[in-house]
């Protein structure tokens, strides 16, 4: 539903009431440790509120206290969700150290969905070093069965990052029709991926470069950036705004390329990092 501020306030809370004594059993009346999945969740709201910092730490503080507590189920919740959060800041070897933990748990302990998460991001950060030949076969294949089993756990998150490896192979239909699926069926579940589907379309029609696809990406990335502010996600809109700026760069409109940046890099502070906000960083 994308309501930042109300997932944060709800996850704080719920760490001030959390007791890892008093609260130790509900591990196994409930299958995960409340603690555990309210820094896990809290890592992933901060992220999309641009907090990259905090984001990260809360998401080592729910690692560390599911490896403390010796619960499988809770230690490989926090990985995959862990994994999901640093994937997003196009960290591809801190996704490969913390999905291969999370897949070697589920694998061991039976864990289907973050199994199958892990097996998905491992793919795209295999990807990132390799190239797109190294990961699509298996993200396509994890994808798929995701699907096929009904589970929607950022589903189209995951088909953003195919139809991102498809662009890079340049299988533009395959691509777009991945977007516009998600785009179409509006996934209620990930309507906070919503910008980040409308920069990656940005994109590939400049991947493309059709009659117009410059004009259209453009567009996209605005469209992007006006959808991840009503949103008050701060992560997507920074990698939009890089997006944007290089396309404004080229087309020699570099003051309103640089507004852009700083429009988006004011969320942020000066000890949050990470590859989009060196990006961003450096085209200014």
């Amino acid at each position: 539903l994308a309501r930042l501020d109300d997932s944060v306030t709800h996850m704080r809370t719920a760490l001030e009431l959390y007791d890892p004594v008093l609260h130790a059993s509900h591990a196994y009346t409930y299958g995960q440790d409340p603690g555990m999945a309210a820094h896990a969740y809290l890592a992933d709201a901060l992220w999309l509120q641009g907090h990259s910092a905090e984001a990260v730490r809360e998401a080592e503080a729910g690692i560390e206290l599911a490896r403390k507590l010796k619960h499988p189920h809770s230690l490989a919740f926090a990985l995959a969700v862990a994994a999901r959060m640093i994937a997003r800041q196009g960290d591809a070897a801190r996704t490969q150290a913390w999905a291969g933990e999370a897949r070697r748990v589920s694998e061991q302990n039976g864990f289907p969905v973050w199994g199958s998460m892990a097996k998905i991001l491992l793919a795209w950060a295999r990807a990132q070093s390799q190239g797109p030949d190294a990961g699509v076969k298996e993200m396509k294949q994890v994808l798929d069965g995701y699907r096929e089993k009904g589970t929607y756990v950022s589903t189209a998150y995951y088909m953003g990052l195919l139809a991102e490896l498809y662009g890079q192979q340049k299988r533009f239909e395959e691509a777009f029709s991945l977007i516009e699926e998600v785009l179409d069926e509006s996934y209620a579940e990930d309507r906070h991926a919503e910008p980040e589907m409308l920069r990656i379309r940005g994109d590939l029609l400049q991947k493309r470069g059709q009659s117009q696809d410059i004009e259209l990406a453009t567009q996209s990335y605005y469209q992007a950036l006006k959808v991840a502010d009503s949103l008050g996600a701060g992560g997507w809109s920074l990698k939009a705004a890089v997006s944007l700026s290089r396309v404004l760069t080229n087309n020699g409109e570099k003051a309103e390329a640089a507004e852009v940046l700083e429009t988006a890099l004011a969320k942020y502070s000066a000890e949050d990092s990470g590859p989009d906000l060196d990006a961003a960083r450096d085209l200014l």
